[in-house]
């Protein structure tokens, strides 16, 4: 694509759900992303749900994200208006769709856009997207950060099915089939995403396949001068930091701990989770606790910022994912753990992102969800290693998710989108805040 007139500086209209100072990994990585954009020099307005949830303040977005204008939407409401515009699903709330397209078009009459960026949790920015990018022609990028539509999620996190469910879950079908047919440029975060979705929506025209993007999310560790530490103090500190949710179960991890706690020779190590834990999981938790007093600790959540500085704390980061046939997702706790530059324990599919980084820098091992045998062996394993003080973290890991090369990914598929940056932003903010 030739290279565009651009404003100056350049305009990214952003439509989300997400964004700081909410915690969620979707907040956390479209803050990070847009804050690593006004150090490109790039002038961002996000356009937010209005309800109270998702409001940010107007200084939070102006000092910590660089966001050039925080506008809301209409309160979302949770029904389908089974509407259809040129072809478009207006899905849930028509106003939650319009008033963002409504303020998008006046913002863009009276200083133009450079191009549209559409990103994913829940799937209506995609909706606004399809309709901005046919009445303004604006490149499209649409960032798929998870499984869309729903039907390509793993049996793990596929719900129910209702009669609403399977009446929306349609919309969504004609949605994804829309988007990828129409946006620039789809970016997801991995690999194996990218792949199942190319096979459940082949494209031959336009470039097809061409099209979808891989750029990994932004890693927000930060390495202690002692990456790992010595077996001096005699304690070996695991530790797993954020939310057990109901899918992602400590079982295949708790069982052979309390086993291990035992070893004669261990001292006393202690397996940390920091964070909400789903009550299904509470009782296997507890058993854990009054088995091996000490062992065990629940500690309360804390924020994104306070998380990366609890990894310090610990010799080994524990992750928890959900027992899948393939691992297609990218957790963003796996990022911050990699640029925190401690080794990970991961309860992960054998066949997965997360698996293919382990094996590709040998930084961690990988164990199956379901496999506690497989989880002791790691334990002893690990363990013998750090006394030895040959476990060791990987900078090549740590680089995959620095800011850095996420940095040149996005201004590679900038400038193949028309849209050559130059050499603009060595570190300038261009964006400011306004309700």
């Amino acid at each position: 694509m030739s290279p565009r007139s651009l404003t100056s500086p350049p305009r990214l209209a952003i439509f989300a759900t997400r964004f700081p100072p909410l915690s969620s990994s979707e907040s956390i990585v479209a803050g990070r992303t847009v804050s690593l954009f006004a150090r490109l020099g790039i002038q961002c307005t996000v356009y937010l749900p209005a309800n109270g949830g998702n409001a940010v303040s107007r200084d939070y977005a102006h000092r910590q994200c660089g966001v050039a204008d925080a506008r809301p939407w209409a309160v979302f409401a949770h029904r389908i208006a089974e509407t259809w515009r040129l072809r478009t699903p207006i899905a849930l709330s028509s106003a939650y769709v319009a008033d963002a397209l409504s303020a998008f078009i006046q913002d863009h009459a009276r200083h133009p856009f450079d191009a549209i960026m559409t990103r994913s949790n829940d799937y209506y920015p995609h909706v606004v997207g399809v309709r901005a990018r046919t009445l303004t022609d604006l490149p499209w990028i649409a960032c798929v950060n998870d499984p869309f539509p729903p039907s390509l999620r793993p049996e793990a996190y596929s719900r129910a099915q209702t009669g609403i469910r399977n009446r929306r879950d349609m919309l969504w079908e004609r949605l994804a089939r829309t988007v990828y047919e129409l946006a620039d440029a789809i970016v997801f975060p991995c690999e194996r995403l990218r792949k199942v979705t190319c096979a459940r929506f082949p494209l031959s025209h336009r470039n097809g396949g061409g099209r979808f993007h891989v750029i990994e999310h932004i890693g927000g560790g930060r390495p202690s001068l002692e990456a790992v530490k010595s077996a001096r103090d005699g304690n070996w500190h695991l530790m797993h930091i954020g939310l057990l949710d109901s899918a992602r179960s400590p079982a295949s991890l708790l069982r052979p701990w309390e086993r291990f706690a035992r070893r004669p020779r261990v001292g006393s190590p202690v397996l940390s989770f920091v964070g909400g834990v789903h009550p299904r999981h509470l009782p296997i938790l507890q058993a854990a606790i009054d088995s091996v007093p000490g062992s065990v600790k629940l500690r309360p959540g804390v924020s994104p910022h306070e998380s990366l500085e609890c990894m310090q704390e610990a010799d080994v980061l524990v992750l928890i994912e959900a027992s899948m046939d393939e691992g297609i997702y990218l957790p963003l706790k796996f990022c911050d753990y990699a640029t925190s530059r401690k080794p990970v324990l991961a309860l992960s599919p054998r066949i997965g992102t997360v698996s293919d980084y382990l094996e590709a820098f040998g930084c961690g091992t990988v164990v199956d969800p379901t496999d506690a045998g497989g989880a002791y062996a790691a334990l002893c394993r690990m363990h013998d290693r750090w006394k030895h003080g040959e476990l060791r973290s990987s900078k090549g890991l740590a680089d995959c998710f620095s800011a850095g090369t996420i940095a040149e990914k996005w201004r590679t598929l900038f400038h193949e989108l028309g849209l050559d940056l130059g050499q603009r932003g060595h570190g300038e903010r261009t964006c400011h805040s306004v309700f």
